[in-house]
């Protein structure tokens, strides 16, 4: 979790004036994400409904994606090298247990120099960093001879600062031949944008499947105080008509502009270099806070990975055989989607409240039974309200007696008049250690780790 705060805490600097995100609605998603059972992660194998246009332009987005050139050039050479030279025995400096062996380096100047850090600083004794160097210059001059060919097709992305579906931050578009968006796509973008000029609240998706619609709160929201208050109900998001009626005033806007307009693959695109330079103010001002940025030249990531997996490339240097494709993932792996297409609004409504229940209901099972099975465990058959509610409160953190005492409503020292808190010590649910924090659950410590 300190890593999704630590995105949430970026994205609101970036965003926060126009989207909202005070600490407490920071606080509150910290605190709800400690609540989701295990089982939810099943969903984003599930397909989510989705209207039919808008899932063509996701999966086609997904098959035109582009990674930089920089990637595919420079993160896969070092680990292919590494491999070769592993592969034709050259001797590791650290032991099974990853610890350095001095034994392992040719003379004492060798050793001395690892340890100074001025050569053999890629793993390997009997491979100076000059000639690991110069394995990965043969790599990367193949990489890019071969992207110079008709094997490999270029393009760009678009680089969107944020984006409504899934729970990243941001997301990059395909640029079909350098500069045509997807026009269903450019519309969400400008979408999202009109979300955030209604000073409206947006929090990553509880759906797990990337392409769930992020949630959208009103700026009058009054966040839950506490883990108990958020473990009980979710504050209201803003209406699915309001959001409908948006996404349809930006399908209007965009289609009322004068742009340059182009039906690939049975989809429309408009050309992203007249958007930018359209004379309309509202996108160029989109464009000018870097919310639309056209990064450099990549390579389709689609075609990579089946490069990798039909032709097994390799470079012979220097004795080595360096294959690109045996290193584990080689392939770098583009933005999944599962949707199931819908026509009608109708039915896609239906279905779409179908699979907000279903999460509904897992995440109240998920709750309780995870609340019940302590105490079951345990031997307690009937907890008492305040034991559950200390239980509810330490969920994957932990807490001085003043700050429990404040999560669950009461005087510190009624946590241990009233029997609640030796309770649970003299059961092991719950755990006091003053090096992580306070009071814990033993079976579900802070989120940072003990």
């Amino acid at each position: 979790m300190p890593s999704e705060r630590a995105d949430l805490a970026v994205w609101a600097e970036e965003e926060g004036i126009l989207f909202g995100l005070s600490e407490a609605a920071l606080r509150f998603h910290e605190i709800e994400m400690t609540w989701l059972p295990r089982e939810l992660a099943l969903l984003s194998e599930i397909s989510i409904p989705i209207e039919r246009g808008l899932a063509q332009s996701l999966i086609q987005s997904r098959e035109h994606e582009v990674a930089p050139i920089t990637e595919i050039v420079g993160c896969r050479a070092v680990p292919c090298a590494a491999n070769a030279f592993l592969e034709a025995g050259r001797r590791q400096i650290t032991g099974a247990g990853g610890e350095p062996l001095p034994a392992a380096f040719s003379t004492v100047s060798d050793h001395q120099a690892y340890r100074d850090g001025t050569d053999f600083q890629y793993g390997f004794a009997d491979v100076s960093d000059e000639e690991f160097s110069a394995a990965v210059n043969a790599v990367q001059n193949f990489v890019v001879n071969a992207l110079a060919t008709s094997e490999l097709r270029l393009g760009r992305n678009l680089n969107v600062s944020s984006f409504p579906l899934g729970r990243d931050v941001g997301r990059q578009l395909p640029l079909r031949e350098g500069h045509w968006i997807d026009q269903r796509l450019l519309e969400l973008t400008l979408f999202w944008q009109m979300v955030r000029a209604q000073q409206a609240v947006a929090l990553p998706a509880i759906d797990p499947n990337p392409g769930a619609f992020q949630r959208v709160f009103p700026a009058t929201t009054t966040w839950p105080r506490d883990s108990v208050e958020a473990g009980l109900e979710s504050p209201a998001e803003l209406a699915e008509s309001l959001m409908q009626d948006m996404r349809q005033e930006t399908h209007t806007y965009v289609s009322g502009l004068k742009l340059d307009r182009r039906e690939i693959d049975g989809l429309w695109h408009v050309n992203i270099e007249g958007v930018a330079t359209g004379g309309d103010p509202y996108l160029e001002n989109v464009i000018c806070l870097g919310r639309l940025t056209p990064n450099k030249t990549g390579v389709v990531i689609d075609d990579w990975n089946r490069w990798i997996t039909e032709k097994s490339p390799h470079v012979n240097y220097g004795g080595l055989t360096i294959r690109l494709g045996d290193i584990p993932h080689s392939g770098i792996l583009p933005s999944q989607y599962s949707l199931e297409p819908v026509d009608d609004q109708e039915t896609l409504q239906k279905k779409s409240a179908a699979r907000r229940k279903l999460i509904q209901t897992l995440v109240s099972h998920g709750r309780t039974q995870r609340i019940d099975s302590l105490f079951t465990a345990a031997g307690i058959k009937e907890p008492a309200v305040g034991e559950t509610r200390i239980v509810r409160a330490l969920f994957g953190r932990a807490m001085t007696r003043k700050q429990l005492a404040g999560e669950v409503g009461c005087n510190p020292f009624t946590l241990h008049k009233n029997g609640w808190l030796p309770r649970l010590l003299e059961k092991q649910i719950v755990i006091y250690h003053p090096g992580v924090g306070g009071y814990y659950l033993r079976d579900f410590p802070p989120l940072e780790g003990i």
